[in-house]
């Protein structure tokens, strides 16, 4: 049985219940910020719960699961964030990927790196009389925090970054819960991510996937 996008997860738990219970493999997709932690001012102060990090090393040990986290942040950071074994790690909205047996990294995007540092130091300056905002360089995408901004001056952030990258064809911009992504135009997503892992594992699994925020919608889609 397939569920739509629009259908309740409370209106049809019963079902799903039924397919997990009888897959034989499962491979369960995390988000990480407001997903597996809570989502707070600084994105440096982020931090696994305690009692969610027990229970991410219960379900490592399930032999008929596999787990992915896949995030925005980059592998680096997220790398030191979950730090758990045998866990497939997804960075910069899945342009590098790293777990046992299982490495990738965007091309054009790893070309790009060059140019977005510079479009990073861009925005610095364009935005440094602004207070609150935090522009960080992830390697392979920058993102543009604004949520410690006052709330009369976030509007100016958005129509900022906007007004930069408009007509530049290098870049797609996304907008997340109060954070903007600059990322190189490429053909791939997390929805593209979530496909080339799952052709990675060696056996059939029912995949699951579960986030918070619109950058999750290519993987619910996918």
């Amino acid at each position: 049985m397939l569920f739509g996008m629009s259908q309740r997860l409370s209106e049809n738990l019963q079902a799903i219940g039924s397919r997990v219970g009888s897959a034989r493999n499962i491979l369960l997709f995390l988000d990480f910020d407001g997903t597996l932690v809570p989502i707070v001012p600084d994105p440096e102060k982020a931090c696994l719960p305690r009692e969610t990090r027990l229970v991410l090393e219960e379900l490592t040990r399930r032999k008929r699961l596999r787990m992915v986290v896949i995030s925005g942040r980059s592998l680096a950071d997220l790398s030191a964030r979950v730090d758990l074994p045998d866990i497939v790690l997804a960075g910069n909205h899945g342009l590098e990927i790293r777990g046992e047996s299982v490495h990738f990294l965007e091309p054009t995007a790893d070309r790009m790196r060059p140019k977005l540092a510079a479009q990073a130091e861009v925005f610095n300056r364009s935005l440094r009389h602004i207070s609150g905002v935090q522009v960080e360089n992830k390697g392979l995408t920058l993102s543009i925090h604004y949520r410690r901004v006052p709330a009369d001056l976030q509007r100016r952030v958005v129509e900022s970054v906007r007004d930069t990258v408009r007509g530049d064809d290098r870049y797609r911009l996304t907008e997340g819960k109060k954070v903007l992504e600059v990322r190189p135009y490429v053909d791939w997503h997390k929805g593209k991510a979530v496909h080339w892992i799952q052709s990675q594992m060696a056996c059939p699994a029912l995949p699951i996937y579960i986030g918070d925020d619109s950058t999750d919608e290519d993987a619910f889609y996918a």
